[in-house]
């Protein structure tokens, strides 16, 4: 069937060469590579593989990656089109449990494995699909704001030199200034009292630092900014609703509270009431009429800060929006963590040896860690990185932008999948101390 078939060409788009292979490489099962055997790499079609960290997995996701270098404007008419085509695809693997085996008795239970094994085989190329999808739509919202993230290749060090960047784009373009506030405090933390007191500090100041600690420091950052992006949201929202000043006098009461704007609420209230979509070039009529209301009714500065209403949450709630909603954000996390700092595994034996044996009598303290850290590093028995605090600033606020970017992703994929494409992942257990602490931190 033609790719053409059957769906609305949008207004305003010429039909280019990159928006026809999006859509025909996924209608063709994910088995389709435009680019042929070789991998795009090999065409030079693409950037070459040192440019972005993560590899695509699926025909899909390499004709998403040529739709952002060649046809910027389409891309996000192809996305919603990529999200119906997934989510009919869904329903037909689910159809496979339905369908009723052959009825001859010595051929049923070979074509009942033979439906399982197919379902099981489409299942994981529909779950490489999403996520490709997924980080194609991160990729999207950075170069929409001209950033081109951190390269495959920068981290391997011995030195980094990741190059100046737009700071305020990675800020003010991405954040509220609500959540500025508290991305400033996390950026404090992390860097620690080294901290450099003037701006040209930033660039001759450096630290030698295990690469594992960067990769975690990185990956804290994404989950930060993860955990922001919804507490946040639902701030926005309480605020448009004047809820902001309501008294929690009780837990029944802050539940209650809590529980009008979960997150599986989105589809109505983060576009209703904000007047935002985060992935869409054009705004809907439901949402010009919502930011006349506001502008009507006058927009005054909160009494509650975004800290504050944090803090208000109780440990489910906080726990919740700590943790990731779906197991294709869990697995591109891991890649990406794996394709920016190298095999995390390897790094942890490496610090494990040099931090030594638990000692019989327990533990040893944090200082004795930090003590037998240091002589690792000073004798070279861990990786690790010459880092400036420039590039340490641009490697936190871009992971916390990336976590940022990948909530919208589940966000936008789940408002408009017609079937549940993503995979529920079970909030793990949590100290809900140590967010509290990671709230705190930087604001003494």
């Amino acid at each position: 069937i033609p790719w053409r078939q059957g769906i609305p060409r949008r207004r305003g788009t010429v039909e280019t060469r990159a928006a026809r292979r999006a859509m025909s490489g996924a209608r063709d099962g994910g088995n389709m590579m435009p680019f042929g055997p070789g991998g795009p790499e090999e065409e030079g079609g693409l950037a070459p593989p040192q440019m972005i960290p993560l590899k695509p997995k699926s025909s899909l996701g390499v004709a998403l990656r040529t739709t952002i270098e060649e046809d910027f404007q389409s891309f996000d008419w192809i996305q919603d089109e990529q999200i119906k085509w997934l989510s009919s695809e869904r329903e037909g693997i689910r159809g496979l449990k339905t369908r009723r085996p052959a009825s001859s008795a010595s051929t049923k239970l070979m074509s009942k494995k033979q439906m399982q094994e197919q379902q099981k085989t489409k299942l994981v190329e529909l779950h490489k699909m999403v996520v490709d999808l997924m980080y194609n739509m991160i990729l999207y919202r950075f170069k929409a704001l001209g950033i081109e993230p951190v390269r495959a290749g920068e981290l391997d060090g011995p030195f980094a030199d990741l190059g100046p960047i737009d700071l305020r784009q990675l800020t003010e373009g991405i954040h509220t200034q609500e959540a500025l506030e508290l991305v400033r405090s996390h950026l404090i933390s992390v860097l620690g009292p080294m901290l450099p007191k003037s701006n040209q500090g930033f660039f001759t100041s450096a630290a030698k630092m295990p690469k594992l600690q960067l990769s975690q420091v990185y990956m804290t950052s994404v989950m930060f900014g993860y955990f922001l992006r919804r507490v946040d949201r639902r701030f926005q929202i309480a605020k448009k609703l004047d809820m902001l000043e309501i008294e929690f006098r009780s837990q029944e009461q802050s539940q209650c509270s809590y529980e009008y704007v979960t997150d599986d609420d989105y589809t109505w209230t983060y576009e209703d009431v904000t007047g935002e979509d985060p992935f869409s070039t054009t705004m809907e009529e439901e949402d010009e009429e919502v930011s006349v209301v506001d502008e009507e009714k006058g927009e005054g500065k909160p009494k509650v800060s975004l800290k504050e209403y944090i803090e208000r949450f109780d440990a489910k709630t906080l726990m919740q929006c700590a943790s990731l909603m779906s197991q294709e954000a869990a697995v591109l996390l891991q890649e990406y963590q794996y394709a920016l700092f190298g095999n995390i595994r390897e790094l942890q034996k490496q610090m494990a040896m040099a931090i030594g044996p638990v000692e019989q009598g327990g533990s040893p303290s944090p200082e004795q860690v930090m003590q037998r850290i240091s002589q690792a590093v000073s004798q070279g028995n861990v990786e690790t990185l010459v880092v400036t605090f420039a590039d340490q600033r641009r490697l936190v606020l871009e992971a916390v932008a990336l976590g940022g970017f990948l909530r919208d992703s589940e966000d936008y994929i789940k408002k408009r999948a017609t079937s549940q494409i993503l995979t529920p992942l079970p909030p793990l257990p949590m100290d809900d101390s140590q967010i509290r602490g990671m709230l705190n931190a930087g604001t003494e």
